[in-house]
């Protein structure tokens, strides 16, 4: 044999393809579009709430950016969870609470009517994505296993 030729089993093999489907299965969430619409969202509020009194960043401003983010983990862990509809009910109320805090963020005239629109209109998206989803695996768990 020469040098730069080596046999690799079939096990080695099947090691290496498993190693690949594992790496792009947790990529695979880069490119949803709920994945990108939450990542806006997240920018958009750390770009809004930078200029919020002391009073209510480190209050309501600081726990809005906790539940963005824990938004954007739980579509990792849905992504990659077989039990899907468990973590997206979470990540539902995550979003009901951030609509809920713009909500109020307006009401105290913490946020402008223009800052509010745009967060709120990207809040409503991001849900509405969730909703879709969420109403998909329902569905997809209550069809029988035979007929998969």
């Amino acid at each position: 044999m020469s040098e730069g030729l080596y046999i690799i089993s079939p096990r080695d093999d099947v090691e290496r393809r498993h190693e690949k489907k594992t790496v792009l299965l947790m990529r695979d969430y880069y490119h949803l579009d709920v994945y990108k619409s939450s990542y806006k969202l997240l920018v958009e509020i750390h770009k809004n709430f930078t200029n919020l009194n002391r009073e209510h960043k480190y209050t309501i401003g600081e726990k809005v950016k906790e539940k963005v983010f824990a938004v954007l983990v739980g579509i990792y862990k849905a992504n990659k969870s077989d039990n899907k509809v468990a973590i997206l009910e979470e990540i539902l109320d995550d979003v009901e609470y951030i609509g809920l805090s713009l909500r109020l963020l307006r009401d105290l005239n913490v946020l402008n009517e223009k800052r509010y629109v745009m967060l709120l209109v990207l809040s409503e998206d991001v849900r509405v994505q969730f909703e879709k989803w969420y109403c998909f695996e329902v569905k997809k768990d209550r069809i029988p296993k035979e007929n998969k």
